[in-house]
């Protein structure tokens, strides 16, 4: 469920006294997901009274290289900012590579978190904050999916639950 998850790490961030919060992974995509993402972010700060603030990443490269690049651009352009959602861990991890780069301590003065619950999130430094499918209920549903021959098949959407790691603390 892109749109529940989306706004459990948007109101994570805000619930830890972020109020600068970009999300990494805005702008024209093919990836419905991110879209979903992205849209349910922009209205949980529009709801907390907070500025959006939607951050493209460069098509072309791999996702934690877009999630490198996207900080690099941000940090460089003195861009303010306390906290990060990236659409996706994977970008997550190269916002968190960047930012240790850059000399800029997770979570004391930026927090984190990402999306889809990659185990390798657990091992990044510090261990990033994510968003977690219920992946057994997802293998269930897209069983259901297969053998449901009807041609208008409901959305089925997984449930999520927040993984609060290392990557996010209070404020």
């Amino acid at each position: 469920d892109n749109q529940q998850g989306a706004r459990m790490a948007a109101q994570h961030l805000i619930d830890c006294g972020y109020r600068k919060i970009a999300c990494i992974g805005a702008g024209e995509t093919r990836q419905r997901q991110f879209a979903e993402r992205v849209e349910t972010y922009r209205a949980v700060m529009e709801e907390a009274g907070l500025k959006a603030l939607p951050i493209p990443v460069e098509e072309g490269f791999e996702r934690d290289e877009q999630g490198r690049r996207a900080i690099a651009e941000m940090i460089a352009q003195g861009q303010e900012f306390d906290a990060v959602f990236a659409v996706c861990d994977a970008i997550g991890f190269g916002v968190l590579e960047g930012l240790r780069a850059a000399g800029i301590s997770v979570p004391d003065n930026v927090g984190v978190i990402g999306f889809d619950g990659l185990q390798a999130g657990e091992h990044t430094s510090p261990p990033l904050a994510t968003i977690e499918p219920d992946f057994a209920s997802a293998g269930a549903k897209l069983v259901e999916a297969v053998l449901d021959q009807s041609p208008d098949q409901p959305t089925r959407r997984v449930p999520v639950r927040l993984l609060a790691r290392g990557s996010t603390a209070k404020h």
